[in-house]
């Protein structure tokens, strides 16, 4: 079968064979020879015979040009034995043209180069009619004289080629009975000098940083026992929690016993630099000798072989359980469970705290080199009943710089008319890392930006956070949500993720289950904004952005839109979004009991003006490529693609190639018009639609180079979801030869609360450039 997208453009390709090439194969010679067709126009010109054919009459080369004119303009004597006064000819010099009136296909116009990257070309020509005879079955690419491709569409993209280089192109119109127009007139194009490039959009630059989560804690037996503290345990029964912070110094350790619950605030001091951790652990962490905790590098479940640190009981809305004061360096909590203390508790505004928006003044003020290591968060009720007692707002709030969690569990966090999330991170330059952890909250599960910094950060600029790297997660909304309410008031559900000013992101191999149509339709969305409420004129904000967004391998299952995006915010003057891959994602759209509202799987806006006179700016640069969208066919007022607006540029430019995806009620749209091919023209500077599979669907309004497959388990190794293998496409799938080939994984995870294997296997060879 054809490489059709290897990962490199040096790859080798496999070689053509006469039964793929169809421009010089015995077979199209026979074919000529044999069908009842005569042409009436268009001339067949045979430049080069088979090698394979050693002799070859008179009658044979009149027989050959029974349906055109076979101009050969080279034909050794050898090949005309037989001929009669043959041998009087000149080798060199002879042709033997015969034309006989009859109709072939009309010769397709010059083909154009709908984008290019660094390894392909997208090409699109017109198509050719077939007066007279059966209708026309496919077409021949040819590239640098050599036919490459023979298509039943009128595109095809050229994958495997080489940076900088110049190729031409040429089409040819087959009809069914086998008569082949003359190539079309030539064009050339050259493919992208810079990997950076694909079809014409900018890739989106991945994080240059990450944080380094080595575990070197030291063991109990070789530390000398002032850097050693166990409060309230032992020789320390006397030593408070908050004592031992404040005497601890960098690389100790401070050990909490399991099973014991201790009531903070406890305040993180800020001790002039250093460059080891100070660790915070449960007596249960097996590096220090414990047997109750999961080792280092797996994803706890629940809190067996913790120690508990609780918010204080009654105290309003701000006091967390864990406080890092400014500048407060280089922590690290092991299994630490951070909960209320019952619930009967005032709601927490926050339970744990790294750093204080309304005390940071610099930069230097910000807590840095923070991590947290299976530790679990989570209200005092984990029944499941949504009381007011049992909210909370902001799980974790990282207003910290070389910030992660890991293995890590919070569960649990909802709120009736306020926004919840798990993470919320504002008042950060980065690196953030967000890996193997289960995420569970009612608004935004993770939220970056969506308020604004310190003031004094803003004064000198703004701050993004950047560099954030968000991978193998269970991010998921329970069901029960879904009609909860809180005294009457329905729960603020929200995305899965939003970044709101964020930059240098990548977001991968993760699983986001459960997101409906409420507050927020779309499980991430991409949307610079500050939220300050208004009246900050140009230019305060504009260094909030949403830019270089990297979305790859990650699972979406019942979900009722996937990303929304908008080009600037239109409430305060802002940043733009710019830069966006979404590829190699698997979607499986939502059939949700209880659940209300149309599915929309992707929509982006130009941005609204906004009050303060901000002119608003397109998306820039947005590439959704090689993705699998499955669900319920035409579910009612389902939409694939919807543009706020077909009046003016919405994206510049969009690029959608190579996806499988599920039959829709209006496909692509536009809010103020338009749908289809039209939409698409009217909402972006630039646009390239290719290759992209429509199951369960025939053609309609759908653009060119768009292909239609009958069933939506074509291609499929099977339809099971939560099945190892579930989805993934086979080499056998009917639209294989067209190069598209959705996702290269497939759904595998059990899609429980519970923690499982994400199953993110399989991944395919896709370009990246």
């Amino acid at each position: 079968m054809k490489k059709a997208y290897p990962l490199q453009g040096g790859d080798a390709k496999p070689p053509v064979s006469s039964n793929t090439r169809g421009d010089s194969g015995a077979a199209e010679l026979a074919d000529r020879t044999t069908s009842p067709k005569f042409p009436t126009s268009n001339s067949v010109i045979l430049g080069q015979l088979p090698v394979a054919i050693a002799r070859i009459t008179r009658r044979e080369a009149l027989g050959m040009t029974a349906r055109g004119s076979v101009a050969m303009s080279f034909f050794p004597a050898l090949l005309l034995a037989g001929c009669g006064g043959g041998g009087g000819s000149s080798a060199s010099t002879s042709t033997l043209q015969t034309t006989v009136g009859a109709v072939l296909p009309n010769v397709p116009a010059t083909p154009t180069a709908g984008a290019v990257s660094a390894f392909e070309v997208s090409l699109r020509w017109t198509a050719s009619s077939d007066t007279g005879g059966p209708g026309i079955k496919s077409y021949d690419v040819q590239r640098n004289g050599s036919v490459v491709a023979t298509v039943g569409d009128t595109s095809y993209t050229d994958a495997g080629l080489t940076a900088s280089t110049t190729y031409t192109y040429a089409i040819r119109a087959r009809d069914i009975a086998g008569a082949v127009s003359t190539f079309s007139a030539s064009m050339n194009a050259t493919t992208a000098s810079s990997s950076t490039v694909y079809f014409g959009a900018t890739l989106p630059t991945l994080p240059r940083a990450t944080v380094d989560t080595a575990l070197t804690i030291p063991a109990a037996s070789a530390t000398p026992r002032g850097s050693y503290f166990t409060p309230g345990h032992g020789g320390d029964a006397s030593l408070t929690v908050q004592s031992a912070i404040d005497s601890a110094t960098y690389g100790d350790v401070i050990v909490l016993q399991a099973g014991t619950a201790y009531t903070g605030k406890f305040v993180l001091p800020h001790r002039g630099g250093g460059s080891k951790y100070t660790y915070i652990v449960s007596s249960g962490c097996p590096e220090i000798g414990g047997s109750s905790l999961p080792a280092a590098g797996t994803r706890v479940t629940s809190n067996a072989g913790m120690a508990a640190i609780l918010c204080p009981g009654n105290t309003g809305y701000y006091t967390p359980s864990v406080y890092a004061d400014n500048g407060a360096d280089h922590y690290r909590f092991i299994g630490i469970e951070f909960t209320a203390p019952s619930a009967a508790v005032d709601p927490s505004y926050w339970m744990v705290q790294f750093g204080d928006n309304s005390t940071i003044a610099v930069a230097a003020d910000i807590p840095h080199h923070i991590i947290m290591d299976r530790c679990f968060v989570h209200p005092n009720d984990m029944t499941g009943d949504t009381t007011a007692a049992g909210m909370v707002i902001h799980a974790v709030v990282v207003n910290c710089n070389s910030f992660a969690i890991i293995q890590s569990r919070i569960e649990n966090i909802y709120a009736a008319g306020y926004d919840s999330q798990t993470l919320n991170i504002i008042s950060s330059s980065g690196p953030i890392l967000i890996h193997d952890n289960y995420l569970e909250a009612c608004g935004e599960n993770i939220l970056f930006g969506g308020g604004l910094p310190a003031h004094g950060l803003v004064s000198a600029g703004g701050i993004v956070p950047s560099d954030i790297t968000i991978t193998n997660n269970h991010v998921y909304k329970r069901t029960s949500w879904i009609t909860a309410k809180v005294n009457g008031t329905s729960l603020d559900v929200k995305n899965c993720i939003e970044f709101k000013c964020a930059s240098r992101v990548l977001v991968d191999s993760n699983y986001i289950l459960n997101h409906w149509s409420a507050a927020q339709q779309f499980a991430m969305a991409l949307t610079p904004r500050t939220n300050s409420g208004g009246g900050a004129g140009p230019p305060y904000y504009s260094w909030c952005v949403v830019e270089d967004i990297t979305i790859t391998n990650n699972n979406f299952d019942q979900v009722y839109g996937v990303l929304n995006m908008i080009g600037s915010d239109n409430l305060d003057n802002s940043g733009h979004t710019d830069r966006v891959l979404f590829r190699n994602n698997f979607v499986v759209l939502a059939n949700l009991s209880n659940a209300t509202g149309a599915q929309r799987a992707f929509q982006g806006g130009y941005g609204p003006s906004n009050p303060l006179g901000g002119a608003p700016v397109s998306i820039g640069n947005v590439i959704v490529d090689h993705n699998t969208v499955v669900g319920i066919p035409h579910a009612t007022g389902s939409t694939m693609f919807a543009f706020d607006d077909n009046s003016r540029k919405d994206f510049s430019p969009l690029v959608f190639t190579n996806n499988v995806l599920v039959a829709t009620t209006y496909g692509i749209l536009a809010s103020g018009g338009g749908s289809g091919e039209a939409a698409l023209t009217g909402g972006c500077t630039a646009w390239n639609w290719s290759q992209n599979v429509i199951l369960q669907a025939s053609g309609s309004s759908w653009p060119p180079s768009t292909h239609f497959s009958p069933s939506s388990s074509v291609g499929f190794s099977n339809t099971s979801l939560g099945t190892p293998g579930g989805y993934a496409l086979t080499t056998s799938a009917v639209f294989a030869t067209s190069g598209v080939t959705g996702a290269g994984h497939s759904i595998s995870s059990s899609g429980t609360a519970d923690s499982t294997p994400l199953g993110m296997s399989n991944h395919l060879a896709i370009p990246v450039g």
